[in-house]
């Protein structure tokens, strides 16, 4: 059985999640294009970054990432400008939207919707949340300079029984454009192999 685990994510099988009230706004609207601005970006290249890939923790050209989430390969395009384009795994397509003012959302068939936000100054992603199989979460992301250390997790059952865990977060290795490529979240290990223009 599949399960969406949006970049980050891919760790918590454990976890269900606080789901915050946003609206949702579609990606043929006037935010779409916000979604297109440039971000300050760390990439060798020195090519600004989109809204869209910091979201998901990338920066620089990218083309593709491949992410294995439970077993099955999700794929996430972006054409030149970094603008998301298609995200799918070997069954499905997942619909891509953005909210508020241009903040990243992606939904899965079966598993809901995963927003993204970003801090306005330093064009980090700050928090993720959402649903998945019935629960909410919500994601703090906690950073050491600029190194992301550990995610606060705050998840929410059927039942609205609430629990929050702390997952470490270890860089195993960075590519040439400082994207990781491989880390730790607890004991879990996270790959993903990136393309770029």
């Amino acid at each position: 059985m599949k399960k969406l685990f949006i970049s980050a994510l891919a760790v918590f099988s454990f976890v269900c999640c606080s789901n915050a009230a946003r609206q949702e706004v579609t990606a043929n609207s006037e935010v779409e294009k916000s979604s297109e601005k440039a971000v300050k970006s760390n990439a060798t290249d020195n090519q600004p970054t989109s809204v869209d890939l910091a979201s998901l923790e990338l920066k620089g050209r990218v083309k593709t990432v491949v992410t294995k989430e439970h077993d099955i390969d999700v794929t996430y395009t972006f054409d030149k400008k970094g603008k998301l384009v298609s995200v799918k795994d070997c069954d499905s397509e997942y619909d891509i939207s953005y909210y508020n003012d241009g903040e990243l959302s992606i939904f899965a068939p079966d598993y809901g919707t995963t927003y993204y936000a970003l801090d306005p100054e330093t064009n980090r992603l700050v928090m993720s949340w959402g649903t998945e199989g019935g629960c909410t979460f919500n994601i703090t992301y906690n950073y050491d300079n600029d190194t992301l250390k550990s995610l606060t997790i705050t998840t929410s059952d059927e039942d609205e029984e609430e629990t929050t865990e702390e997952v470490k977060v270890k860089i195993i290795s960075v590519d040439e454009q400082g994207n990781w490529t491989k880390r730790t979240l607890n004991d879990y290990t996270e790959e993903r192999t990136i393309t770029y223009y």
